[in-house]
């Protein structure tokens, strides 16, 4: 018999862990034709393929099995017909399979799909967005990406997620003046932002547009 789960759903990461490690074949097939594939989603390398036909299927099967040539591949030649962001019934999507690969592996992955798009504050089945799903590394990656480039949903995510931007290099990260007023709302501190710029080499962080604007935002925090 198969069983569907959800996301993120205890009892499914336990049968998925006690089928590997009791080597249950993945092979078998029931009265239907189905293998323990259908229907099962593993946090790691399983894949959901209860509905081959559902929208997106081929993309997530392939994030989830870590395939990231082909992966890209898609989203580069099918730009059109592959959407991202699309969820299965269990409210997964692309990105959630990415943050199950082991930590290199989800980073690299996660960024693929963050720069084709991809949203970091749709939720899951238990109301978590990507960024309270990620892994440390890849969580702080998807942070600096979200704010270089002024990505809404992944502000939103921080946002969203409480999570507390107090790291100041975060504002060396984009001279957007919107952008850097939130992330210094979220936490990061502007005069110390400076303070980094004056102490490092200035090649290496804050160019003078993004020093003359930490200096205009520090300006009007102290009014």
């Amino acid at each position: 018999h198969m069983t569907s789960y959800n996301c993120s759903d205890k009892d499914y990461r336990d049968n998925s862990n006690f089928f590997r490690e009791n080597r249950v074949s993945m092979n078998f097939h029931d009265e239907n034709g189905k293998t323990l594939y259908d229907g099962t989603q593993d946090k790691n390398k399983w894949f959901d393929v209860a509905n081959p036909k559902e929208i997106g299927h081929e993309l997530r099967q392939a994030v989830a099995r870590g395939q990231f040539d082909k992966v890209q591949g898609m989203l580069e030649t099918g730009k059109d017909k592959v959407d991202v962001n699309n969820m299965n019934a269990n409210r997964c999507d692309a990105m959630n399979y990415a943050l199950r690969l082991p930590e290199e592996q989800a980073e690299k992955m996660a960024k693929l799909l963050f720069d084709h798009g991809a949203k970091l504050d749709a939720l899951d089945s238990d109301g978590n967005n990507a960024l309270q799903r990620a892994k440390p590394a890849v969580k702080e990656m998807l942070i600096r990406e979200t704010i270089r480039t002024g990505n809404i949903s992944g502000l939103n995510a921080i946002k969203n997620a409480g999570i507390k931007l107090n790291k100041p290099e975060y504002l060396l990260l984009t001279n957007d003046v919107e952008v850097l007023t939130q992330v210094a709302k979220l936490g990061a501190s502007v005069e110390m932002a400076l303070q980094t710029v004056r102490n490092v080499d200035e090649n290496t962080w804050g160019t003078e547009e993004n020093v003359a604007q930490l200096n205009a935002l520090l300006k009007v925090e102290q009014k």
